[in-house]
């Protein structure tokens, strides 16, 4: 975990809190519980992750639905059989998703460090330490992948909807560090949202 001074561990605190009061409020606490439980198999094999997605939206400040939990691993095969060997269950027909026996909430493994679109700019991270709680993308890069999704295929409006909310919500500076490969989609959108 990065050092972070007492003030930034706060902020980190409140937006959990929040985050959690709106799982609640929505009916999304089963996430929750599931993405401690990946945190905690994960660690138990010196696996890192990364949680991205809605779920990390929600972390990060923007309280919306979501219905599974996203999680960036380096490897997502050794990951998918060291979590189905300790309370998930692989779906058949992929190799990149499996479920929480205990409330069937859905959870998509991506490769860290890579793209699952050939036409996207901006990788996964690649997290690289373990830890027993669940760990999220930091917020730059959440943006970076957002807005990089919605160049590529419009069609996904919910990601460019969660950018312009994580802008507002947070309210970010026009010239907050994006990826290089987003920057003018992010400025554009910081207009509109300020505008």
């Amino acid at each position: 975990m990065p050092n972070l001074d007492n003030s930034a561990l706060f902020d980190a605190y409140q937006r959990e809190i929040l985050a959690e009061s709106t799982r609640a409020r929505i009916g999304n606490s089963d996430l929750s519980r599931t993405a401690h439980k990946i945190a905690q198999v994960l660690t138990k094999f010196n696996i890192p992750h990364s949680i991205v997605g809605g779920f990390a939206v929600q972390h990060h400040g923007y309280p919306r639905f979501t219905e599974d939990v996203d999680v960036v691993v380096p490897n997502v095969e050794e990951a998918r059989d060291k979590l189905s060997m300790n309370g998930f269950k692989e779906v058949q027909g992929t190799s990149m998703i499996i479920t929480d026996r205990s409330n069937a909430v859905r959870v998509d493994l991506l490769p860290g460090g890579r793209s699952l679109s050939p036409k996207a700019q901006v990788m996964l991270p690649n997290p690289l330490t373990p830890q027993n709680t669940p760990s999220y993308v930091d917020l730059s890069a959440l943006i970076s992948l957002k807005l990089d999704t919605y160049r590529h295929n419009p069609k996904r409006i919910q990601d460019l909807a969660d950018a312009g909310k994580l802008i507002e919500n947070n309210n970010l500076p026009i010239d907050y560090p994006v990826d290089n490969h987003v920057k003018k989609e992010y400025e554009d959108l910081w207009r509109q949202v300020n505008s």
